[in-house]
């Protein structure tokens, strides 16, 4: 299997792209899932509210892909959410 990580050069650090891109997901999704059970609902009712198949949200709960912008949004948006995004130094 070929390896999808790679780096960016940003002054004189690596960065690597593709495994602070899963860590983010990881941990948004994680907090959407968090939300979702103190909101006490289910997956069929996120299903429901963004128009997705529950099997696709319960493959985005699991993390078995990287989930895009557009996804996050919906999924946040069913719990009266949204996705807020910031750049920081590291």
């Amino acid at each position: 299997m070929e390896n999808t990580d790679y780096t960016i050069e940003a002054e004189g650090r690596q960065i690597l792209v593709e495994q602070q891109k899963n860590q983010t997901a990881k941990y948004i999704v994680g907090q959407l899932i968090m939300e979702r059970k103190k909101q006490g609902l289910t997956q069929q009712n996120i299903a429901d509210a963004t128009g997705m198949k529950t099997p696709n949200v319960t493959r985005f709960e699991s993390c078995k892909y990287t989930p895009s912008l557009d996804v996050l949004m919906k999924y946040a948006n069913a719990l009266g959410k949204k996705i807020s995004i910031e750049l920081v130094d590291m």
